[in-house]
């Protein structure tokens, strides 16, 4: 199994508004940057910040942001999307993700059986042609 993971989008500042208003993005590229700097960067969305992967598994209920999916659902303002302070938008029930201390067990790299270790003796002699 093969993932491939998007680069990160830099942080861009959009065009402010009016504090407090519903935001919802003008086009998919509008929309791609809002969810790079938030829901890729928020703990409510497992898949967007990179600590699941669909693939090969069953999803639950925790692994999905409720608001994410409803913005693919609706053509409603959602009231958790608003202007903030300085007239960018955001997300008003945004976690901030933390990433594990470096040197704890990561759920993600898990050895198989199946893959053989290119750094151990060789179990049989190398043929020589």
């Amino acid at each position: 199994m093969i993932t491939l993971v998007q680069p990160k989008l830099p942080r861009v500042e959009f065009y402010p508004n009016k504090p407090g208003e519903s935001y919802r993005p003008c086009n998919g590229t509008e929309g791609e940057y809002f969810m790079s700097m938030w829901c890729e960067e928020c703990a409510h969305d497992k898949e967007m910040n990179g600590t699941c992967y669909r693939e090969g598994r069953d999803a639950t209920d925790e692994d999905w942001c409720e608001i994410l999916g409803r913005s693919f659902r609706s053509d409603e303002p959602l009231p958790e999307w608003i202007y903030g302070d300085d007239g960018q938008p955001k997300c008003t029930k945004f976690v901030k993700y933390v990433e594990p201390v470096e040197g704890a067990l990561n759920s993600l790299a898990v050895r198989d059986d199946k893959t053989v270790d290119m750094f151990d003796e060789p179990s049989a002699p190398a043929l020589v042609c």
